[in-house]
This record gives C-alpha cells, sequence and structure tokens, in this order.
C-alpha cells in the first residue's frame, strides 16, 4: 500500500523491518509497544513507537521504530515530524532504499518536489527495481513537464510490475499533456482493469476522449467516476464539459453547479458558467 495520498508506505514499512531483523532484539513475544508501533492505526503507532524510541538500544530497532512512526505521522499530514523521523532512521541504516521512499512521499506532501526527486534517486540507486519509486519520480518528471522522462520511468516500472495500476495511470496523463489521446486512453483503460473502483482512471480516460471529440464516451466515464464518488467535484465538471461541447446547455450548467457545490474554488466549473453566462 501507499500513503499519504494512495498507502504505498506501509507495505514499505513491513518490508523494512523484516530486511532489518526476523524480530525486534529488544522485543519479548507479544511485546505491547511493538505491535501498537506496526498499527495501522495512526495514533496507536505514534504512541507504541514512541515508547519503543524511548528504550531501544539496538540501530536497527531504533531505526524500523522511527521509520514505523514516521509514517504514521505521514498518514495523518505531520509531514515535517514524518521527515525528521525518517532522516533518524537513514542516519541508522542509511543503506535502506525503503526509508528514502518513505521521506520522499513525505517530501512530497510538503510540495518539496527537489528534496523528493533526490530521495527517489537515492533509492533507486540502491534498488534499482522499485517500481513504487520510479512511478513516483514519474510524477514529479511530469509536473516540471520532463514528459517524456516521466513515461520513460512509468514503462521501467511496468516493466517491474505489470499490475501497477498507478503507473499506468501516471503515463496516461503524461501521454495526454503530450496530446497522445488514444494512448492515454489505452493507459487509463488498462488501469481500469486493474482497480474498477479508480476514479482518477475514469476522469483520465474521459478527459482523452473528450480531447478526441469522443463525448458521449467521456460522458459515460464522467458519470461512472461520479457514481463511484458523488463528491467528486472535478467529475461533475468534466461530464460539464463535455456537455457544453456537444452544446447541451442545460446539462452543461447543472453539472458545473452540482460541481461549485462540491468545490467553490474548481476552476473549469467557474469558467464553465462563465462561458455559458450563468452564475453559480
Amino acid at each position: 500500500m501507499r500513503w499519504p495520498a494512495d498507502g504505498r508506505c506501509v507495505g514499505a514499512a513491513i518490508a523494512l523491518i523484516a530486511a532489518l531483523q526476523a524480530a525486534p532484539a529488544t522485543a519479548a513475544p507479544n511485546d505491547a509497544a511493538w505491535n501498537r508501533c506496526l498499527s495501522s492505526e495512526a495514533q496507536a503507532a505514534i504512541t507504541g513507537c514512541t515508547a519503543v524510541i524511548g528504550r531501544a538500544k539496538a540501530p536497527d530497532d531504533l531505526a524500523a521504530a522511527y521509520n514505523s512512526r514516521g509514517i504514521a505521522y505521514s498518514a495523518r499530514k505531520q509531514f515535517d515530524e514524518a521527515i525528521r523521523d525518517f532522516s533518524r532512521a537513514i542516519e541508522l541504516r542509511p543503506t535502506q532504499a525503503e526509508i528514502y521512499f518513505n521521506r520522499g512521499v513525505a517530501f512530497e506532501g510538503r510540495s518539496q518536489d527537489d528534496r523528493a526527486l533526490g530521495d527517489f534517486d537515492r533509492a533507486l540507486a540502491l534498488k534499482p527495481t522499485d517500481a513504487d519509486a520510479l512511478v513516483r519520480r514519474a510524477g514529479i518528471y511530469r509536473r516540471r513537464g520532463l514528459l517524456d522522462r516521466a513515461i520513460a520511468d512509468d514503462t521501467d516500472a511496468l516493466a517491474i510490475n505489470t499490475s501497477d495500476a498507478d503507473a499506468y495511470l501516471d503515463r496516461s496523463a503524461a501521454f495526454a499533456a503530450k496530446g497522445l489521446d488514444q494512448l492515454a486512453a489505452d493507459d487509463a483503460t488498462q488501469a481500469i482493469f486493474l482497480r474498477p473502483d479508480l476514479v482518477e482512471a475514469y476522469l483520465a480516460r474521459s478527459a482523452a476522449y473528450a480531447h478526441a471529440g469522443r463525448y458521449d464516451q467521456a460522458i459515460a466515464d464522467a458519470t461512472q467516476a461520479i457514481t463511484l464518488d458523488p463528491e467528486a467535484a472535478a467529475a461533475y465538471a468534466a461530464r460539464g464539459a463535455a456537455y457544453e461541447a456537444k452544446g447541451l446547455r442545460d446539462q452543461a450548467i447543472a453539472d458545473y453547479r452540482a460541481a461549485l457545490k462540491l468545490d467553490r474554488q474548481l476552476p473549469a466549473a467557474i469558467e464553465g458558467l462563465g462561458r455559458l453566462r450563468a452564475g453559480p
């Protein structure tokens, strides 16, 4: 799993602990503090890991506890605290790729893409087959307009893990930014096949269809996104834009207004109503 946006770092924490040791050196069977430290509930994990950090002596134990607490802090969007914990874990285990990955995601949470990119580079230098790090780095490249690099990283990630829906979704966005609508739609379709409940994939394919003038298909995908997540303002705006392109003014206005009820600042909906000279 990934976090913070998609939870993948929780799995990395478990992998890290397994790589560090078969069991914490200071842990007794059914150790309550360690059990809490490895909990999927963030506050319990923070409490448990703090107790472990207060008593642990072995570097591997401390690295595992700092890493696990960092993940819990990230889950609570306390990214500064998470970064400090991951940095402490790195001091103790400087060759552990997963910790650099975890800190990179926390830097992304703080919108510090330069630092995130550096950590993903370090993670990949230590573990070139880390598909998660490739996809994260691809996302940064894509946001910076380095689309060919993004596509290359996503493609490499898919060579490692052919079932990575996030890699397909990210590559779809890069293809779309290059105006390659069919390739963008194809990758979004693969993401949907792998994760039929992935709202972002339906929106990505809807956008590709709309850009290609396939408005009925764009409307169908946006509608499916709304079915999956009725609170998805972007889905209403996307469907509204497709209705507008078809000349269906009333339906477009209704969807733009629905989008603004969910997100009063959504530019696509504001601009759509402006073009149609309709108020919110």
